[in-house]
């Protein structure tokens, strides 16, 4: 039993899931196959609801939660009554990837039509933090007890179109090289993305890159240093390294003969930032402020952290982890696409931003909408 579609807050966000689609997904890694009575649906709305309510941070919370709103099961696709032994049995034997696919069908949804004719991308990772005593098959790293999720971000829509899941000692670079490059995109990302012969590709495939070069790179100077406005100057370089490190071993230097250019920014009462980019015809204002727009990313994964539930989980399983984790992501974009709910929260809402937002979704979940 799927969704009875009706006009409420929770069916708004949900009606964004194709019934067909969800269904098709749950078939090809047969999700439902050793559950007879917890089918792949009624699993996804308990987690979902755990992720947007807030006072639904256990399993206990979300099991009172559908006790005290059996008038709304109907609704909500629930058949029977579902404890909380019933969910984490699920959590931790059903697989997490049917809840990527998913996440990858909502990602493709939010492509824009039109693509912009200078699209640019920034790549980064965020740790997520887990208790290594109860999740033992997490990893530790000097920074970060647990995993990373990669992410690309688009910044002319403003949302992530991709994402993975790594341990902690999984490199930031490993997982960049798996990125598609598209002609024509520019790519944003910091220091943990340095590998020349991945700039190479960026360059052949004919895209660019943006970063900050690290303290070991050396160049060969192929111009004087050029003054372009009072705090910003240019270089046009070669790397001088003919040889670079890969996977611990020395390997050709592919990009060693590609035109590149450092850009020097004078800050206040800091050092000067030192850009690299193979952005040769672009000017250095323009550059150094795509830089700036790395910070985006960083807003997203503040969002997430601030206003979803992937700081405390409902398992200690690595399936479980990233189940969680991906309905996180998916209660994300459901409320980014909700864009007749939020002009009708607007409406009823004098002062409306996206945290009165969440708060009004969650304090009203079963509310009834006005009849268009």
């Amino acid at each position: 039993m799927v969704l009875q579609e009706y006009n409420s807050i929770i069916g708004n966000l949900l009606n964004s899931i194709k019934r067909s689609i969800f269904r098709r997904i749950v078939d090809k890694h047969q999700g439902d196959r050793y559950f007879k009575t917890f089918r792949t649906w009624e699993h996804f709305v308990t987690i979902f609801l755990g992720q947007i309510l807030k006072n639904c941070n256990s399993l206990r919370d979300i099991e009172d939660f559908l006790l005290s709103n059996q008038n709304q099961w109907y609704h909500l696709g629930i058949k029977h009554k579902i404890s909380r032994s019933t969910i984490s049995y699920a959590n931790n034997n059903r697989s997490w990837e049917i809840f990527f696919d998913i996440l990858k069908y909502l990602l493709a949804k939010t492509k824009t039509l039109s693509e912009p004719i200078n699209p640019v991308k920034i790549i980064d990772s965020t740790p997520i933090f887990l208790n290594l005593n109860l999740c033992t098959w997490a990893e530790r790293t000097l920074r970060i007890k647990g995993m990373k999720m990669h992410t690309v971000f688009d910044l002319s829509s403003k949302k992530p179109v991709h994402f993975t899941f790594t341990g902690a000692k999984t490199s930031d670079i490993k997982e960049g090289k798996k990125v598609e490059i598209e002609k024509g995109t520019t790519y944003v990302f910091d220091r943990g993305y340095i590998n020349f012969n991945w700039w190479n590709e960026i360059i052949e495939k004919g895209a660019y890159f943006v970063t900050r070069p690290i303290k070991t790179m050396s160049f060969v100077n192929q111009t004087k240093k050029i003054n372009e406005t009072e705090n910003i100057s240019y270089q046009i370089v070669q790397l001088k390294s003919k040889r670079s490190e890969q996977a611990g071993k020395k390997v050709k230097n592919k990009c060693a003969d590609k035109i590149l250019k450092l850009v020097f920014i004078e800050r206040e009462n800091d050092k000067p930032l030192l850009l690299i980019t193979n952005m040769i015809d672009v000017s250095n204002k323009e550059i150094s402020e795509l830089y700036q727009k790395r910070w985006q990313i960083e807003l997203f994964f503040k969002w997430i952290k601030q206003n979803l539930q992937i700081k405390s989980f409902l398992g200690r399983s690595e399936n479980a982890v990233k189940l969680q984790i991906c309905v996180a992501l998916i209660a994300y974009l459901l409320i980014q696409q909700a864009e007749e709910l939020k002009e009708y929260m607007s409406e009823v809402c004098k002062y409306f931003t996206e945290s009165k937002f969440i708060k009004l979704i969650n304090n009203n979940i079963f509310q009834t909408l006005k009849p268009r």
